[in-house]
């Protein structure tokens, strides 16, 4: 009777800090919402770090076309400055597209014009605007380096094979057996497994740790396209359509993530279950197992994450483009002439 009393109180627990972190989520994101409201259009108050200033190149370093603004150019017309006072952006994605659209001078008249027809559309819809930007914010950034560095580095990994892990949890069955004829030799065998099981984890732990970051990033951008290919945003319904093609051969990634993500947070599990997963991957190296499947298939999907995060990036980077229009007393459209001498009568 104790037991399923003590049972019960840790069920409620566990159900009341779910219900808990469900409405300070949601109050967070109302909040943000009316943020957004009363403060398009203003200067941003975003900071950058110098790290994360240097690796904002990261998209255009992977699409380097003939026609770009080169360095000195780019230095000689204070474009950075430019930059921060356009960039209103709140992913990484954003933030990247937006400065390789600055750099880029050879995109043509029909890339202008559709950039152009979409920020206009967007201004003009508050409620989906408003959720892109919160599906932005959360996606977020990976600190000071670019998800591109994670994906040009994943080979550095080499081959990783389960098969160790496999054979290493096997281990266990034989003591496991011995537990009914021999209950202390089975007992002894079994704490020695977890002994060794323990300290190499923490070896194979260091090796994956950088990458899990990555990882957390792209199973956000899984679930912020999953929200976005829903909107309905007739001026960008080409490029809602490549995205939802991509998104399906990526929906795999998340089978098993919980065992990967869980505990990798920067924090230790604060409820019973947290505390539980923690032990189970020390002992059996579960989240090891899970991270070198994802990463088997991850190596093979990375053109689509590429292509989600260009269509998330030029959204993010659209709107951001609005509200700095937003920002000014007055603006202009230039007009463009193949004609170069009728273009200057």
């Amino acid at each position: 009777m104790e037991f399923v009393v003590f049972a019960g109180v840790l069920l409620l627990l566990f159900i009341f800090m779910i219900v808990q972190e469900l409405i300070q989520t949601k109050n967070q994101e109302k909040l943000f919402k009316k943020y957004l409201r009363e403060n398009y259009g203003k200067e941003p108050p975003k900071e950058y770090s110098l790290e994360r200033f240097a690796r904002l190149g990261s998209y255009l370093e992977r699409h380097k076309e003939e026609k770009q603004l080169d360095d000195i150019t780019w230095n000689d017309l204070g474009m950075d400055e430019v930059f921060r006072r356009i960039d209103r952006t709140y992913s990484a994605a954003g933030e990247e597209y937006l400065y390789y659209t600055l750099r880029n001078i050879s995109c043509g008249r029909e890339a202008l014009e559709h950039l152009e027809e979409v920020v206009n559309w967007l201004q003009g819809q508050e409620n989906i605007k408003v959720r892109i930007q919160l599906l932005m914010k959360r996606l977020g950034h990976l600190g000071k380096y670019s998800l591109y560095d994670y994906l040009d580095n994943l080979d550095y990994l080499g081959e990783r094979s389960n098969r160790k892990i496999v054979l290493g949890n096997l281990l266990y069955l034989p003591f496991l057996l011995l537990l009914f004829v021999q209950p202390a030799m089975g007992t002894i065998g079994i704490v020695l497994c977890m002994l060794w099981h323990i300290m190499t984890y923490f070896r194979e732990k260091k090796v994956i740790e950088p990458y899990i970051i990555s990882f957390a990033y792209v199973l956000r951008l899984i679930d912020v396209c999953e929200e976005l290919e829903k909107q309905k945003i007739p001026v960008y319904r080409r490029e809602l359509d490549e995205l939802r093609e991509a998104l399906k051969s990526l929906l795999e990634l998340r089978r098993g993530a919980y065992w990967v993500m869980a505990g990798n947070q920067g924090k230790i599990g604060g409820n019973p279950l947290d505390i539980l997963a923690d032990y189970l991957r020390m002992i059996l190296h579960l989240d090891i197992f899970q991270f070198n499947r994802m990463l088997e298939k991850l190596r093979k999907k990375t053109g689509q994450v590429e292509t989600m995060l260009a269509i998330t990036g030029y959204l993010d980077m659209a709107i951001s483009v609005g509200g700095f229009r937003k920002s000014l007393e007055g603006y202009c459209i230039p007009k463009l002439e193949e004609d170069t001498e009728k273009a200057f009568l």
